[in-house]
């Protein structure tokens, strides 16, 4: 229900026979799931069983301080301490799950995470995967602290403290099933500790605290270790050297490319233009490289004739006097052959 899967538990139901029985079995039983019951159920009866404790003494509870800026080195030291057969890490947020399983991931672990961002297809998947014992460890959020039924789990690890004290119930529920032993882990940060004395008292035990391993601890143990993590070797895709010859292989091939084309062009050049001083030179006259432009060299403006300033209007002075004296010898020539008359 966490991850929003009511409506297919509703279809599931409406398709249900109408005369049926339903039995419901939890750890917990929170309101939520109390009002799904009274919706889906007729006049359903709550039968509780008295216990004194809410978790089962087959598991052994320990919680380790921790400072918060060393909890992923301090979970590898842990990891290396005990070398589980199988692990289940439970983060509080799908941020913490990928910066957990990136971590592990490079430290050798073969781990897988899961929490609501990974597709339906693929989370089942991861679940046969881890199951079936091909990963030893899987990292998840509390999609897989309710409902998963996993044999011969040898140990679950709280990375996070749980917000909810009836998830912790559930998160070390998944291992010590059916009789069997199994070991709880929390780190705990002076940010938690409050949180972890609620827990307490919440399941009525009281959680063993734990020093950290020593690295003499792990120098004592570092052949085992060495052998858990040279078991997952085999486990984890060599991602990165495959990326790496994939781009080589690349390189390899846009090199001959570029070779190839390179020589193609040499080869074309060579037979049309070989690549020499006098066949360069005639290249260069027939694309018109290498003529020498036309110089042309600007002509002088001529500037206009002066004008004669002084002389001009003298000279028409007297042509106007000599044409109105001819006129008036003209005239006095009229008037006296006129007169003879």
């Amino acid at each position: 229900l966490d991850m929003g899967f009511i409506d297919q538990v509703r279809k599931i139901v409406k398709s249900l026979p109408v005369d049926r029985v339903t039995l419901l079995f939890s750890a917990t039983i929170p309101m939520e799931i109390r009002r799904i019951c009274n919706s889906q159920m007729k006049n359903p009866v709550t039968i509780e069983i008295e216990s004194p404790t809410m978790t089962v003494d087959t598991i052994k509870q320990c919680y380790f301080r921790v400072e918060r800026n060393e909890k992923r080195t301090q979970l590898f030291r842990l990891l290396l301490s005990y070398t589980p057969e199988s692990c289940l890490i439970f983060c509080n947020t799908r941020i913490a799950v990928d910066y957990v399983h990136n971590y592990l991931t490079k430290k050798g672990c073969a781990c897988l995470p899961l929490h609501g961002d990974v597709p339906q297809g693929k989370r089942l998947q991861t679940l046969q995967q881890f199951k079936s014992g091909r990963f030893p460890i899987l990292v998840a959020t509390d999609v897989a602290a309710r409902g998963l039924d996993i044999n011969n789990l040898a140990m679950v690890i709280n990375f996070d403290v749980p917000e909810d004290k009836d998830n912790y119930v559930h998160r070390i529920g998944r291992t010590g099933r059916a009789g069997k032993g199994g070991k709880a882990i929390t780190l705990v940060t002076s940010d938690d500790i409050m949180s972890l004395y609620e827990i307490e008292e919440h399941i009525g035990v009281i959680i063993e605290n734990m020093d950290l391993p020593t690295d003499s601890e792990l120098n004592a143990g570092k052949e085992a270790s060495d052998k858990w993590i040279l078991s997952q070797s085999g486990i984890i895709k060599p991602a990165a050297p495959k990326r790496e010859n994939k781009n080589k292989e690349r390189g390899q091939s846009a090199n001959k490319r570029s070779s190839d084309n390179r020589n193609y062009r040499n080869r074309h050049n060579t037979q049309n233009y070989p690549r020499n001083r006098t066949n360069a030179t005639a290249r260069n006259r027939e694309y018109g490289a290498g003529i020498p432009k036309p110089t042309f060299t600007p002509q002088p403006q001529k500037s206009p004739p002066p004008k004669p300033a002084a002389q001009a209007p003298a000279e028409a002075t007297i042509i106007k006097e000599q044409t109105s004296a001819e006129s008036k010898s003209f005239i006095k020539k009229l008037i006296s052959k006129l007169l003879k008359k």
